[in-house]
């Protein structure tokens, strides 16, 4: 199940991975939620990582953001590295986040050197 089947109102999607200050990586999920949709963002984030969870059995941290957020080739491509470089130097508007601590101490200490 990808994250577009965990919820209806779940849109395109970045996922890359962040090293973490151990030397440990997470997965990172950028998720767009659909315009019309009806549900609390944070209510979305809790389902589609809760499924996102259950199937690929590692955990995974998630910014919700608004429809046309996610960067694209040309062909359609998702663009995961300038998703990851806009991710990790706060480039994104997100609705929601639930981010690891490891994940969002990567996040704090990447902010200062921005690209």
């Amino acid at each position: 199940m990808s994250a577009r089947e965990a919820h209806p109102d779940a849109g395109r999607s970045a996922a890359f991975g962040v090293l973490d200050g151990e030397g440990g990586e997470h997965v990172v999920l950028v998720q767009e939620m659909r315009r019309t949709a009806q549900a609390d963002p944070g209510g979305f984030a809790e389902a589609v990582l809760d499924a996102v969870t259950k199937q690929f059995g590692v955990p995974v941290s998630m910014v919700v953001v608004r429809p046309n957020t996610i960067r694209h080739t040309t062909s359609g491509k998702v663009r995961r590295g300038h998703m990851r470089e806009l991710f990790l130097h706060n480039g994104l508007e997100p609705l929601h986040s639930a981010l690891s601590p490891a994940v969002a101490a990567t996040v704090a200490t990447s902010e200062g050197t921005r690209v």
